[in-house]
């Protein structure tokens, strides 16, 4: 989820961190700078494993988040694997004294940050559990993460950029994709440049908005604050939202796009 610590602490939200290992070392994500992790991903002649958060990681979290009460929902996404879901229902039997609801929203980065944002807001609402549970999964099926990369490079160096050319908008060899992450990563349209696809990526979430409705709008870039600056003022330009949160683009799938990766997220206010 790409939501920076310190709005992340402001929230009272508890992030389980995932796992990054590169050939000569193996890393915590809270334990790494975005600045760090993308100098590395520059340097490495292999993209790192990047794994979801475990059941430690999980189990720690939790007990974290019991100082603030005994009432916890857990939103868990991961991009194109089932295991972060099984690491927390393994956690959950782990601890006691707390009540569990596990949502697996069907979105990832961006929209779950701005999810996270709505579920948080409605628990310092004094908003019961069941209640957030059901507004996060009423919320999830409008909520969308699109992304754009700088270029194709890190996507060929990891083995995606063949794949991701099977599906709809057919070869990207020459072309900047536009990505679309839910459950997975889809490319759902092309452009010839990179410019050029993050004006498309604007006009497709701009499609895919309700006109009539407030949304949480979340950017992401990485190492690009520039750029995302830009895009967080078109963004508000073109659709309802608040001012939206710049934050920067973690590993999930910073690995395989990424410096100079921008994308835009949003789930509607409630």
């Amino acid at each position: 989820m790409d939501l920076p610590p310190a709005e992340a602490e402001r929230l009272g939200i508890v992030v389980a961190p995932l796992s990054v290992a590169f050939a000569d070392i193996n890393l915590h994500d809270d334990g790494l700078s975005r600045p760090d992790f993308y100098q590395r991903l520059e340097a490495a002649e292999r993209p790192p494993l990047v794994t979801g958060a475990s059941a430690d990681a999980f189990t720690e979290a939790f007990e974290r988040a019991k100082e603030r009460g005994p009432e916890i929902v857990c939103m868990v996404m991961s991009v194109e694997s089932s295991f972060t879901y099984v690491a927390a229902e393994v956690a959950v039997r782990r601890v006691s004294g707390l009540q569990i609801s596990i949502i697996n929203t069907g979105r990832s980065l961006a929209a779950q940050a701005a999810l996270a944002i709505v579920a948080a807001e409605a628990a310092s609402a004094g908003q019961a559990q069941e209640d957030i549970v059901r507004l996060v999964e009423d919320l999830s099926a409008a909520s969308e993460t699109y992304l754009v990369p700088a270029t194709t490079d890190y996507l060929r160096r990891a083995d995606r950029l063949t794949t991701l050319g099977q599906g709809p908008v057919g070869r990207l060899e020459g072309a900047i994709p536009i990505l679309r992450v839910r459950g997975r990563l889809t490319a759902v349209a092309k452009a010839p440049d990179a410019a050029t696809a993050r004006t498309m990526m604007l006009d497709m979430a701009t499609k895919a908005a309700d006109p009539a409705r407030e949304y949480i709008a979340v950017v992401t870039h990485a190492v690009a604050p520039e750029l995302g600056a830009q895009l967080a003022d078109e963004l508000s330009s073109r659709i309802k939202c608040r001012p939206p949160l710049i934050t920067d683009l973690g590993p999930t799938v910073g690995a395989y796009l990424g410096p100079g990766t921008v994308g835009v997220g949003y789930c509607p206010a409630p």
